[in-house]
């Protein structure tokens, strides 16, 4: 049962890599970052996945489940990279191993952190001049973005 899984897993995620938009200049996207710090200074869709030491983590809390669960958040980013795509919105992929931070209304920078336990592949959603941003997850992620920014 464990390989079948993990042949399901892989395959799932070698068919979204092979989805992802090109990795150019004529796109809008933008390819993961691996700085330590990331400082927001724009209205900013950033896609966050799990670190190698976060993956691990899941594995031991989650078991089998693990394999479910990367699953269905890869098919819910996927979802996410064509609908930024089709309104012709940038985003950013990063590691929950970066640190996000953004000057609040004092100019002092505030370092973002995922309060919510449960979400280990998650978005966070920006604006830049209310100095404001938005946690939410995966799954929710065209009505929050709608919200947030005032979409229709």
């Amino acid at each position: 049962m464990k390989k079948i899984i993990f042949i399901h897993f892989v395959l799932i995620l070698l068919f979204l890599s092979c989805s992802l938009p090109p990795k150019n200049n004529d796109t809008k996207y933008n390819p993961k970052i691996s700085l330590n710090n990331f400082v927001l200074d724009k209205d900013t869709v950033l896609i966050i996945y799990p670190s190698a030491k976060t993956i691990n983590k899941i594995k031991r809390i989650k078991g089998e489940d693990f394999y479910i669960i990367a699953d269905d958040a890869n098919y819910y980013r996927a979802e996410i990279y064509n609908y930024l795509d089709s309104i012709n919105k940038t985003y950013k992929i990063i590691s929950d191993s970066v640190h996000i931070m953004y000057k609040n209304k004092n100019n002092k920078l505030v370092q973002i952190k995922n309060h919510d336990r449960d979400l280990y592949w998650y978005v966070i959603l920006y604006k830049n001049e209310e100095r404001k941003y938005k946690t939410i997850s995966v799954v929710d992620f065209r009505q929050e973005y709608t919200r947030f920014f005032n979409v229709k």
